[in-house]
C-alpha cells in the first residue's frame, strides 16, 4: 500500500507541520507561551497517523517527535494507544520499565551538577572519560558538596530544628508501642504516603536535609526525600538504628509491593522527563539511579534492613549485596549497592559510611538462615506489620508536625550551575592536582602505580 502513496505529498505535510511550530516559536514573545508549543507539538503531527496510519507516522514524522509523543502518553498512562500508534516493539520495550517509572531516581542538584562538570573537564581536556568514572572525580568535588551543605543548615535553620524537633517527638511517641523493626518500618513509611501528596519532584530539595520536603501534609517528594525522612523517622525512635540513605542502581521489573497506597502526583505541569537521568547506562552505572535506606536490625544483631519506602519493600544487606525479598517473576527488580553514591550524598561525612555499611555486611549465612529472614521480613510479614500497627494505631508524625513545621517561601535562594573555571577556583584544584588523585586511587585500587 505504501508503494501506492504520493511520499513527496507526504514529506511536505510534514515539513509544513515543522514550519508552522518553528514560525510560531520565533514569534512568541513569552517564554512560557514558547515553552506550551514546544510541549504540545507532538500532537500536531495526529493528522499524519490519523490519516495515513501508523507505519507512515512511524517512519515519516521526525524522531523527536515521535520521542515526545510517547513520553506524552506514558505521563498519561494510555499505553493501549502506545501500542496502536507505536507497534508492539515500542511498547513492549516502555511497558517493561511502566511499573518502576515512578521510582526512578530524579537527578538532584548535585547530581546534575556533577554531570555537568564531569562534561566540561573532559570537553576542556582537564581530565580523560576514563578518569571521570574513576573516584578522582567525586573525591575533588567533596568541597563543594560540603559548603553546599553548610550553606543550606545556615538559609533553613529554623524550617530545619522545626522538623528535628518534630522528628524527636514523634520518636518518643511512638518509642512507647515497643513495635517491632518491621512494624517500626511500615508504620513509618505507611505513615509517609497517607498524609502527603505523595510521588513528586521536590520544592526545597535540600542537600542536608532531602527529608524536609516531607516534613507537611502538603509535602511532596522523590526517593532521595522519602529516604531521608524515612531514616530520620526510624533513628528517632532508637538511634541504635543507624539508618541512613544509600543509593542502589535499580534494574528489572518484577517485583511484589507492600499493601500501601501510593499516590503519583501530578500537579499539571509540563512533563518531568529533563529532570531524569535514564536507569541504564551513564552516570547512574556507577552513583545509582534510586535512593533506598539501610539500617541496623535491633532483634537481629547479625543482619542489616534494607527498605524503601517509595516502592514499599523490604530486604536485607548480607556480604555487600541486597536481596529483596519483594523481587518476584523472570525479570526481578534488583538493588545494586554504590558507594559512590554516598559521596555525592553527603560529601566528606558520606566516605565515612562507605567501610561501615560493606563491614557490617560481611557474615556466613546459610540458606536456612535465609529462609529465616525472608518468612520475618518478606512480603507476608510486611502486610502483617501493618495491619498489627493499623490496630495499634500509634499517633502519626504528621498530627505531630502538623502545628510546629512551616516551610517558608526563600525566593531569594536561586541555586546557579557553575562552569568549569568557576569549579577549579572554588576548590582550588588544577589539573595537575587532579591527575595526582587519580593516579593515586588508581595506584591503591589495583596496587601498582601507573606510568604517568
Amino acid at each position: 500500500m505504501e508503494a501506492n502513496l504520493d511520499k513527496k505529498k507526504i514529506n511536505k505535510e510534514i515539513a509544513d507541520i515543522v514550519n508552522g511550530i518553528d514560525f510560531e516559536l520565533r514569534n512568541a514573545k513569552k517564554y512560557s507561551v514558547r515553552k506550551k508549543i514546544k510541549s504540545n507539538a507532538h500532537k500536531r503531527f495526529d493528522i499524519i497517523y490519523e490519516k495515513y496510519g501508523r507505519k507512515i507516522y512511524c517512519k515519516y514524522v521526525p524522531k523527536k517527535y515521535i520521542k515526545q509523543n510517547i513520553k506524552y502518553l506514558l505521563k498519561e498512562q494510555r499505553f493501549i494507544t502506545i501500542l496502536d500508534k507505536h507497534g508492539e516493539r515500542v511498547f513492549r520495550r516502555y511497558y517493561t520499565n511502566i511499573k518502576s517509572d515512578d521510582i526512578a531516581y530524579e537527578t538532584g542538584s548535585k547530581f546534575k551538577k556533577f554531570n555537568f562538570i564531569t562534561k566540561r573537564l573532559i570537553k576542556s581536556g582537564a581530565i580523560s572519560s576514563v578518569a571521570a568514572t574513576s573516584v578522582a572525580i567525586p573525591m575533588i568535588f567533596i568541597p563543594v558538596i560540603d559548603m553546599g551543605i553548610e550553606d543550606e543548615k545556615k538559609e533553613y535553620n529554623l524550617e530545619i530544628n522545626e522538623y528535628v524537633e518534630s522528628l524527636a517527638e514523634f520518636g518518643e511517641s511512638t518509642k512507647s508501642y515497643n513495635l517491632s523493626d518491621l512494624q517500626n518500618i511500615m508504620f513509618i513509611t505507611d505513615d509517609m504516603w497517607k498524609n502527603t501528596k505523595g510521588y513528586n519532584k521536590p520544592e526545597l530539595d535540600l542537600s542536608s536535609y532531602p527529608g524536609l520536603d516531607l516534613a507537611t501534609k502538603s509535602g511532596y517528594g522523590v526517593c532521595r526525600n522519602m529516604a531521608d525522612h524515612a531514616a530520620r523517622a526510624l533513628n528517632a525512635i532508637d538511634e541504635n538504628y543507624n539508618a541512613r540513605t544509600v543509593f542502589v542502581y535499580a534494574d528489572g521489573d518484577g517485583y511484589e509491593l507492600a499493601d500501601i497506597d501510593r499516590f503519583i502526583y501530578d500537579d499539571g505541569t509540563d512533563d518531568k522527563s529533563d529532570e531524569v537521568i535514564g536507569t541504564e547506562g551513564g552516570i547512574t552505572n556507577i552513583f545509582g539511579n534510586h535512593a533506598v535506606v539501610i539500617c541496623n536490625s535491633l532483634e537481629d544483631k547479625d543482619v542489616q534492613i534494607v527498605f524503601c519506602p517509595t516502592n514499599p519493600s523490604v530486604g536485607v544487606f548480607i556480604n555487600g549485596k541486597i536481596h529483596m525479598f519483594n523481587s518476584i517473576g523472570d525479570n526481578p527488580y534488583t538493588y545494586e549497592y554504590k558507594p559512590l553514591g554516598a559521596i555525592i550524598l553527603n560529601g566528606s561525612e558520606g566516605i565515612k559510611e562507605i567501610p561501615t555499611n560493606f563491614i557490617s555486611s560481611m557474615g556466613i549465612y546459610t540458606g536456612s538462615k535465609m529462609k529465616y529472614y525472608e518468612s520475618k521480613y518478606g512480603v507476608e510479614a510486611q502486610n502483617r506489620a501493618l495491619q498489627e500497627v493499623e490496630a495499634i494505631n500509634p499517633k502519626s508524625f504528621y498530627d505531630i508536625s502538623s502545628q510546629k513545621v512551616i516551610i517558608r517561601d526563600h525566593k531569594d535562594s536561586e541555586e546557579k550551575m557553575v562552569d568549569a573555571t568557576q569549579f577549579f577556583q572554588r576548590i582550588k584544584v588544577d589539573k595537575d592536582d587532579l591527575e595526582q588523585v587519580y593516579y593515586a586511587n588508581c595506584a591503591r585500587n589495583d596496587g601498582s602505580e601507573l606510568e604517568r
